[in-house]
């Protein structure tokens, strides 16, 4: 072999910056590649290799890519040569040698797939926290789920009740209540949903930094007390200075007074005070009045205190919240462990509890780091610093051993940063781990975008046009929000590297860019509601798919609202919207049957379902007879109250109530919720009457079956299904020509040949980004625990610090929309299209972000692509399902039967205390088979030890069995396991091998079958594969009859 050098430095740490479309996932699977063709690296290198993706998705095609990656190689299969040359240039190998190298390869995954380790980071930290469970008060076997809201939700109800009882308790709500209607000047009659929004919101971000809260030294008590003492200390500066202060201010300030005690810090910012009274540095005086030093004085030392209960208030106004989720999350955590439950938003989390501060690290991170040496990350910009320092001390080991870390990103698609993605630590690694030989590379080629769209992206995300944008619209410094020079350094570093070439066969490729202009958004909206679907009929009949077309929208209540729109136009769409289960129409009349007879009182529910589809066309019963049925029942009683409507169908409609509904009612509470449901589909006959739903019923059914141990109740699950908000609802599938609807989050990572932007706009909203809704508020660290500071506007006028971390967190959050922005253009193969809506109020700060000259670039046109094939779709039979409480209840055991069992077991305890028989010529046979029966009584705890103490002395010592268990000093294996040449495993009970032949003993019990004597005969030519040279013989032992079959060889 060709002696080449080492294309992998050991050790080594790679960063690779790759922007969208450069090929990240092919970077990845390349350097897999790379490292398990190394000249020193074995077949079972794999095994050492660890990458970590952020999605399934992610990590199934990186699997799919490395796994045709191998093949290529192994077959030398490619039908680019550009690519069979590019692969074997970043490997060690000569061709032969890597062809067999990955051949091999492909035979250990196949073998050993529990290797491959290519998983999601919270697969990698379950796997973790699986293996140390005990070592964080943890069962053994606990259960991960999703959906925490829904014991959240309890927690909170459980400790409202507690504190009807509780003093302690009731005054923490009190205190609550005071600040709620006093300091947040709340008129909400119930506040328990704001207090949910913002306990799931602490719960997010004590699992985001792993960190508890701490709360501010005020209270509410002393803030109110401060402001009385406020409003008193401005009217004793009226009365001393009257005579000196300017009309208008001095109005201003007796106004002030003249309101309530307790004010509203909003009204020294608001409205009613045009000239802001108390943000004046120095009083506005008198025209010839002389400036007093006491007087500016005093008016400063109200300023000043009016900035401390500013910022005091901000800071206490979550105390309450605070105090309110400890004493939640208590109960949470207890119930939790009672059901032995994790959620996954908890996984990072409980994972740093692994590393106390004495340091001492579970022996399965040893393991595991000793086992991996290197590390792939994908995505690496959105990873948060909790998940990298569980990560970290494996790596550095790695690294510290010559090991290898590669990690991919792209700091212009961070847009998780709500979630905890910190794109720092992109460069904060560099400088960590810079003694472990750093190497950087960019991907600098898009491979997916044609060239007119790669030159748009080139010139809206350039250094000189965002330079321009951020001076036009943030470079005035009297404005409330101004960046500096520094500020906007650090924006323009992130995109310093946006600059694509394109491939050289994309030549073509359409951008265009339109201001929707209206002063009244209802007629923005509606010129582009036309303007799409002019945009989407012009797009088909240009040899484009529907299934091409993807529509990118800023949050779900916009993909509900176009799909709406579309699908009102007639155009099949795929959503959230139309793949959630639940808004199916059979689906929705299935859960109305089971909302009624959950509370047979419902009566609405009962009318949805009997004059659904389902009921319907299961009774042919006659619509207008129905309907005559319903309205005569308001016309006698005025409403549906005085008596409920099943009561008065049942008697008007025995016979139908009879043969379809009386079942589930009486049954109803003693079946579960997916057995009742099966009798509901085959009774009414769902899956042959409406066959074309039969995925949203299969999946409805899957829900229930797979939540049955989570909710067992009827009620339960009625409760999940209508209070969870997740993507367990949507249906997985594609629809073959459909129209995609997605939000920009959702998007990332691929790629459309076609995407309309309906609504693009830059919506900055400091602490409060569009995933999570509320209050405005800001999280830091603050030694080990977090600190929280409530960002609405007042206190940012008022308060000089706050307004600078305001606009550090307004500079993150145009940052976050900038990206979102970037991620939105950099989808599109062929065509982008986006509307920006202009005018009125509406000041849409994309407009100035697209450099004049490329609102529109490229042409429409026709191209010659490679369309795939459609697969062929497979219509499966609707299932039959078999009535198992009938067939169990009507089950008879016939005394033949029973009898067959007792003699099955009966052989199964002989055949077990045999199996620790070897030679009892060589042992006391007494003991031995003492110890034998006392072993196998662990297994059958029934088994009566006398009786069958005297059944197997009887068969060792029986005069035709004798010679198999004393030996004279033969070689005996019991239970010995032997491989045949299809490389299936065989046990043959009992092997014995003398000095000339080799005895193939098998145990039976009742009457001889043939295919008795053709196990043994198998298992004998097995063992003359193995001993060729000996005589093999085989022996049938019939234990309850004292019988010995020989079979010759």
């Amino acid at each position: 072999m060709t002696e080449t050098k080492s294309l992998i430095s050991s050790p080594e740490v790679r960063i690779v910056d790759a922007s969208a479309g450069s090929g990240k996932t092919y970077a990845l699977a390349h350097r897999y590649i790379q490292l398990l063709l190394q000249k020193e690296a074995s077949p079972d290198a794999i095994r050492t290799i660890l990458a970590i993706t952020f999605t399934n998705m992610a990590a199934r095609e990186m699997k799919e890519r490395v796994l045709e990656f191998l093949k290529k190689i192994a077959l030398d299969f490619f039908t680019d040569p550009g690519e069979r040359d590019m692969i074997f240039s970043k490997i060690e190998l000569d061709k032969p040698f890597a062809q067999i190298r990955a051949q091999k390869i492909l035979d250990y995954i196949i073998h050993n797939y529990n290797f491959f380790q290519i998983q999601t980071i919270d697969s990698f930290i379950y796997l973790l926290l699986s293996g140390c469970a005990f070592r964080l008060g943890l069962p053994a076997n606990f259960k991960l789920q999703e959906n925490y809201q829904q014991l959240l939700l309890y927690s909170v109800d459980e400790c409202i009740e507690k504190a009807a009882r509780n003093v302690e308790l009731r005054e923490i709500f009190q205190e609550f209540l005071r600040q709620y209607v006093y300091i947040e000047n709340k008129e909400n009659w119930f506040p328990k949903r704001d207090i949910l929004r913002l306990l799931q919101s602490l719960f997010s971000q004590m699992n985001v930094y792993g960190k508890t809260f701490a709360k501010s030294d005020w209270n509410v008590s002393q803030i109110l007390e401060r402001k009385r003492a406020i409003k008193n200390r401005v009217r004793e500066f009226i009365q001393r200075y009257s005579q000196f202060l300017n009309g208008t201010f001095l109005n201003s300030l007796k106004n002030f007074c003249d309101q309530e005690e307790v004010f509203d810090l909003i009204i020294l910012t608001g409205k009613n005070f045009t000239k802001k009274t108390f943000l004046y540095d120095s009083p506005p005086l008198k025209k010839y009045a002389t400036p007093d030093p006491e007087l500016e004085e005093e008016w400063l030392k109200i300023r000043e205190e009016i900035t401390e209960i500013a910022e005091a208030e901000a800071r206490t106004v979550f105390n309450c919240y605070i105090n309110i989720f400890e004493l939640v999350y208590r109960i949470f955590e207890s119930r939790a462990q009672k059901e032995e439950l994790m959620f996954l938003q908890e996984l990072n989390r409980k994972a740093q509890g692994l590393f106390g501060r004495d340091f001492q690290v579970p022996e399965i991170y040893y393991r595991l780091a000793i086992r991996f040496r290197h590390f792939l990350i994908d995505e690496f910009q959105d990873t948060s610093r909790l998940q990298w320092e569980n990560l970290f001390l494996m790596i550095e080991d790695a690294l510290a051993t010559g090991g290898t870390l590669f990690y991919v990103g792209d700091k212009k698609q961070a847009i998780y940063r709500w979630r905890g993605g910190e794109v720092s630590l992109f460069d904060n690694i560099r400088e960590r781990l810079r003694n472990y030989n750093i190497k950087e590379e960019q991907l600098t080629t898009n491979y997916r975008s044609q060239k007119e769209i790669v030159e748009f992206n080139n010139a809206v995300f350039s250094i000189e046009n965002l330079e321009r944008f951020l001076h036009q619209e943030f470079g005035n410094s009297n404005n409330l929000i101004y960046f500096s020079p520094r500020d906007r350094s650090e924006i323009l570093e992130i995109f310093e590297t946006s600059h694509q070439k394109p491939r050289p066969e994309n030549k073509y490729g359409y951008v265009k860019m339109e201001k929707i202009e209206g002063e009244d958004g209802d007629e923005r909206v509606q010129k582009i509601k036309n303007q799409l679907k002019d945009i989407i009929l012009d797009v088909k009949s240009r040899n484009f798919d529907f299934s091409d077309i993807a529509i990118l929208c800023r949050s779900n209540d916009e993909v509900e609202m176009l799909s709406g729109w579309l699908m009102e136009e007639g155009f099949s769409v795929q959503s959230e919207k139309t793949l959630d289960i639940r808004n199916n129409s059979i689906i929705k009349e299935l859960i109305s049957l089971l909302k009624f007879l959950n509370s047979p009182i419902d009566n609405l529910s009962f009318t949805a379902f009997v004059t659904g589809k389902i009921f319907q066309k299961a009774t042919n019963m006659d619509w207008r007879e129905l309907e005559q049925f319903l309205f005569g029942l308001t016309s006698i009683s005025g409403d549906y109250g005085s008596e409920y409507i099943y009561r008065s169908f049942r008697n008007t409609y025995p016979d139908l109530w009879s043969q379809y509904l009386e079942e589930f009612f009486k049954s109803v509470g003693f079946l579960s919720t997916y057995e009742l449901m099966l009798k509901i589909l085959t009774k009414f006959r769902v899956f042959e009457n409406f066959s074309q739903y039969q995925g949203f019923v299969m999946h409805l059914l899957e829900l229930m079956k797979e939540k049955e141990e989570e909710f067992p109740s009827l009620e339960e699950f009625l409760e999940f299904y209508e209070h969870t908000e997740e993507e367990i609802f949507y249906l997985r599938f594609s629809e073959s020509d459909a129209i995609r609807v997605m939000t920009i989050h959702k998007a990332k990572g691929l790629e459309f040949p076609v995407v309309i932007i309906p609504f693009l706009d830059m919506d900055i909203t400091p602490g409060r980004s569009r995933e999570r809704r509320g209050s405005s508020y800001v999280t830091f660290p603050y030694a080990h625990t977090l600190r929280l500071l409530r960002l609405d506007k007042k206190y940012v006028v008022l308060s000089p610090g706050i307004k600078d971390i305001y606009i550090q967190e307004y500079k993150q959050s145009f940052i976050d929309e900038l990206d979102v922005i970037y991620v939105a253009f950099t989808r599109a193969q062929y065509e982008l299209y986006a509307f920006l809506p202009y005018g009125g109020k509406k000041k849409n700060m994309v407009v100035n972000l697209i450099p004049s000259d490329f609102w529109e670039k490229g042409q429409r046109r026709i191209y010659t692509r490679r369309k795939k094939r459609p697969e062929d779709v497979i219509f499966i039979n609707p299932c039959e399902y078999k009535d198992w409480a009938e067939f169990l209840k009507e089950e008879r055991i016939s005394i033949d039967t029973l009898k067959s069992r007792y003699d099955v077991k009966r052989g199964n305890i002989l055949h077990s205390v045999l199996a620790f028989i070897s030679d009892l010529s060589l042992e006391d046979k007494d003991k031995v088979l003492d110890e034998a029966l006392t072993r196998v009584r662990f297994q059958y705890r029934d088994l009566p030890p006398a009786e069958y103490r005297r059944e197997i002395e009887n068969i060792v010592n029986h005069r035709d069995f004798k010679k198999f268990f004393y030996l004279d000093g033969a070689e005996v294996y019991q239970e010995r396991e032997v491989v045949d040449s299809r490389g299936m495993t065989r046990r043959i009970d009992r092997l014995i091998i003398t000095r000339d032949e080799i005895w193939v003993v098998e145990y039976k019990t009742g009457s001889p079958l043939p295919e008795y004597r053709m196990q043994v005969e198998e298992y004998m030519d097995i063992v003359k594969g193995m001993y060729p040279e000996r005589k093999i013989c085989g022996y049938i032992l019939y234990l309850d009859k004292g019988r010995v079959e020989e079979i010759y060889g």
